[in-house]
């Protein structure tokens, strides 16, 4: 484990997010960036049969943040990325590729593509994204292909589809907190013979706390708790239907420097079963 974050810790030290106006080429922006996750699984009898699961909706989110945090200033935006995934002490590498257009100053559509490599197989994550915003709702459809090649002798392949709707909201009798709720959907089924399927919702709260600026430098930590249940899932897993997660970021800004730190946990309501991700990034725009 002290390999996986040693090794987590030197990619993030060279994690970049560039924006950069690219007329000579006919599109207006591109951005690259490294992602970096640590996953760690309690349940080591049943890693293998729930790694597509976990995987998939990492892959969701991170696909999800980058529609939330394009460049609204342009028309479109390119996005590149260099990936690097630890599943259980698998090590996994890769790019992505996405394009993200505005459609006007609430919605935004995009297309993105994610590779990694792993020493016996490869994966990929594929969606497309509508992202709706105002002030203080975002709503977000995402329908997703994933392939996921263990070896040469086991492979999944799944059609699934992710839904997510957060409202922010006010107590007036706290008025130092910034609370939201956040309601996920999320599913997927196997093509093939088998037919696997499987599909949970998450309730959240969260608060984001955001600190004055000292010396021109902003830090905003944000805290979530939330409830998950499965209301399918044909590989009848030990861990059960019900699961509680807690999750804080940490997000340091400088102008256009930036340094995010996540750490997330979803323990199981069933046994002594956790799942616990660990994710960070330095980014810079030009």
């Amino acid at each position: 484990m002290k390999k996986q974050l040693l090794l987590l810790t030197l990619l993030s030290l060279s994690s970049l997010s560039y924006s950069i106006e690219v007329e000579n080429f006919g599109f207006n922006g591109l951005s690259l960036k490294l992602n970096t996750d640590v996953i760690t699984v309690k349940n080591k009898k049943e890693k293998e049969k729930i790694q597509d699961i976990i995987i998939a909706q990492k892959l969701s989110n991170n696909q999800k943040d980058i529609i939330k945090n394009i460049n609204t200033d342009l028309n479109s935006n390119f996005n590149l990325t260099l990936n690097y995934l630890n599943y259980a002490g698998d090590n996994n590498t890769g790019a992505g590729l996405g394009y993200s257009y505005i459609i006007d100053e609430n919605s935004i559509i995009g297309l993105y593509s994610d590779f990694y490599k792993s020493k016996n197989g490869y994966k990929n994550y594929t969606s497309m994204i509508y992202n709706l915003a105002d002030d203080i709702y975002t709503f977000n459809f995402q329908p997703f292909f994933y392939f996921n090649k263990m070896d040469k002798n086991n492979k999944t392949k799944y059609i699934g589809l992710s839904t997510n709707f957060t409202q922010e909201f006010e107590i007036e009798a706290l008025d130092m907190l910034n609370p939201s709720y956040d309601i996920t959907l999320f599913g997927f089924r196997q093509i093939g013979s088998k037919k696997e399927e499987y599909i949970n919702s998450t309730v959240a709260l969260k608060n984001e706390n955001k600190i004055d600026s000292i010396s021109a430098v902003d830090l905003k930590v944000t805290e979530e708790i939330n409830y998950q249940y499965k209301f399918k899932d044909k590989n009848k897993l030990e861990d059960g239907k019900h699961s509680i997660g807690v999750s804080v970021i940490a997000e340091i800004k400088k102008e256009d420097f930036t340094v995010s730190i996540k750490d997330e946990i979803r323990k199981s309501l069933n046994n002594k079963n956790y799942n616990n991700i660990v994710s960070v990034g330095i980014g810079y725009k030009f």
